[in-house]
């Protein structure tokens, strides 16, 4: 498919070339040049030009078949607007029933319209994939709790409706209601907590993230010990957030912290979806979770073999059901294993 109008600035686009001449050791040159497209206005726009693919064959009006380069054929169902995936041209014209091409369609214009059966089979691109620290999840956290203030209602009601309902999770867990939300101060490692937010100068939610690890050396006293002296007035409503999972969460319980899990998150985020949330960052973090949630439950269906650390995770956590004892990660030489 050939585009003719700059993406940028919608003039036209002429043929040109580009060159990269580099000197050699011996003295002498290499050029290499390509053939390209760029911006009739030079505006800056510039592509490598590739040839577009022609039709070389069809089946009655309704199916064409494309010559790309490379001697790759694809069939285009006109009247579906499907294209069909590549294979060589002439495996598809030895079918037979095709006819010479008598037409006058416009290719590119087929082909914007078209959906490429290829991309079924495609798992979309998921910000948390690439996002994977526990600072980007703290930055989720705050984008989320941001919303909740009153005004963000009008801008977007569904986003808004399901921030409130996290922090009326959070709030709940505490035994308290959710108060009417004026307003919420964010401030990401305060002290080394991960997030604190005050809540209508009232409240103070701790959250400390562990992602994939546990905490350690006290410190979830030390970070309620730290709000107290900063912020002494305030009523603390400290949690343990948890999109992994560990045997046990009788820590941060002893430290006063309620434990926020991955299910939990994903009630939230489940009742965001059924309410019409349709922010991609949202969308994408639950995507996220439901493939580790998923990844967790895949010892039902998988052979041991093919388990891998969320796998033996969720079988332990089904043992714990019938036996009562711990488990964790237990490194050695060899490359460590996950054990009970």
């Amino acid at each position: 498919m050939q585009q003719t109008k700059c993406p940028r600035c919608n003039a036209d686009l002429m043929e040109g070339s580009w060159e990269d001449i580099q000197e050699n050791n011996d003295g002498g040159v290499t050029v290499d040049v390509l053939p390209v497209m760029v911006c009739q206005q030079k505006c800056g726009y510039m592509r490598e030009a590739v040839d577009g693919p022609t039709i070389i064959a069809q089946q009655g009006e309704d199916r064409l078949l494309l010559l790309y380069p490379n001697e790759q054929g694809r069939i285009l169902e006109v009247i579906d607007s499907v294209l069909w995936p590549p294979m060589h041209y002439m495996s598809l014209l030895s079918r037979g029933g095709w006819e010479d091409y008598a037409g006058n369609h416009d290719v590119q214009s087929l082909l914007e319209k078209a959906r490429d059966t290829r991309a079924a089979h495609l798992e979309q691109p998921n910000l948390f994939q690439f996002a994977t620290s526990e600072l980007s999840q703290d930055a989720f956290l705050c984008w989320l709790m941001s919303w909740c203030e009153q005004p963000y209602r009008t801008l977007d009601h569904a986003l808004h409706k399901a921030s409130l309902d996290f922090m009326t999770a959070i709030f709940n867990l505490h035994g308290l209601p959710v108060p009417v939300i004026d307003s919420v101060k964010l401030e990401r490692q305060f002290k080394s907590l991960d997030i604190l937010a005050i809540v209508n100068n009232k409240f103070a939610i701790l959250i400390e993230d562990k992602t994939y690890t546990k905490d350690h050396s006290n410190q979830l006293l030390r970070y309620r010990e730290a709000v107290k002296a900063a912020y002494p007035e305030l009523i603390q409503l400290p949690i343990y957030f948890k999109i992994a999972d560990q045997s046990h969460y009788r820590s941060p319980e002893g430290a006063g912290y309620k434990s926020f899990t991955r299910s939990m998150m994903l009630e939230v985020l489940n009742r965001g979806i059924a309410n019409r949330v349709s922010n991609s960052i949202f969308t994408d973090y639950q995507i996220h979770l439901k493939h580790i949630e998923n990844s967790v439950a895949a010892f039902r269906t998988k052979r041991i073999e093919e388990w891998d650390a969320f796998a033996w995770q969720g079988f332990y956590q089904e043992l714990q059901k019938e036996i009562n004892g711990n488990w964790g990660y237990v490194s050695n030489k060899q490359g460590g294993f996950w054990g009970f």
